[in-house]
C-alpha cells in the first residue's frame, strides 16, 4: 500500500508491506510491523495500526 509522507522535509512515497503482527487489541485493532522501498531508493520500517483490516494509520518510520 503506497504513501507518502514527509520525511527530513522530503516528500517521500513508500509502498508499505506487512511483515510481522506485533499487537492483536481483539477488538479489530492489530499493529503490525511494516517495511518498505521510498521513491528515494531507501528502505523504511514503521509501525502500521490496521482497524478491521484498514491500514489507519502509520507510526515510528525509520531507516531500515
Amino acid at each position: 500500500m503506497k504513501r507518502t509522507h514527509i520525511i527530513d522535509g522530503k516528500e517521500i512515497t513508500i509502498d508499505w508491506e506487512r511483515d510481522c503482527e506485533i499487537e492483536n487489541h481483539g477488538s479489530g485493532c492489530v499493529y503490525w510491523g511494516l517495511s518498505g522501498l521510498g521513491s528515494d531508493g531507501n528502505e523504511y520500517i514503521a509501525t502500521g495500526v490496521y482497524q478491521y483490516g484498514e491500514l489507519e494509520e502509520i507510526q515510528d518510520i525509520e531507516l531500515s
